[in-house]
């Protein structure tokens, strides 16, 4: 049954969080640290989903399932899953989702919408959930 819903939007190219990682020396030992172009990108969608968020009053509240449609700008090879990862963060930053684990997701659609130069970004649409004793 449904409970609620939003959709929401973010323009822009998303970067893979894993794979924009970088390796630095601290002290002589190489430590792992996330590229300053994907924690920028993450600060910015995550900004963006919290002003949507706003302006709808929405309150994420129980169980969701979560659509993303995602639009690139060209062919260049990407893992989906890794930027669905880098959505789900952006989501929880931006007060859109409480969390991106299994208590709060119930279900997970990812959808390649191709190459859209023009309509760059991610759709992404919320749906509260209710299976059961849940």
């Amino acid at each position: 049954m449904s409970l609620n819903w939003i959709d929401l939007h973010y323009s822009g190219t998303i970067y893979s969080k894993k794979n924009s990682k970088q390796i630095i020396q601290v002290h002589g030992k190489p430590i792992l640290i996330s590229n300053k172009n994907a924690k920028k990108n993450e600060q910015d969608m995550s900004a963006e989903f919290a002003l949507q968020v706003i302006k709808a009053k929405w309150h994420p509240r129980g169980r969701y399932s979560v659509s993303m449609y995602f639009t690139r700008k060209d062919n260049v090879r990407r893992d989906l899953d890794n930027l669905t990862t880098s959505v789900l963060d952006a989501l929880v930053l931006g007060n859109a989702l409480p969390d991106d684990d299994i208590n709060n997701i119930k279900e997970l659609h990812i959808y390649d919408m191709g190459v859209d130069k023009d309509n760059v970004g991610v759709s992404v649409h919320l749906e509260g959930m209710s299976y059961g004793n849940d």
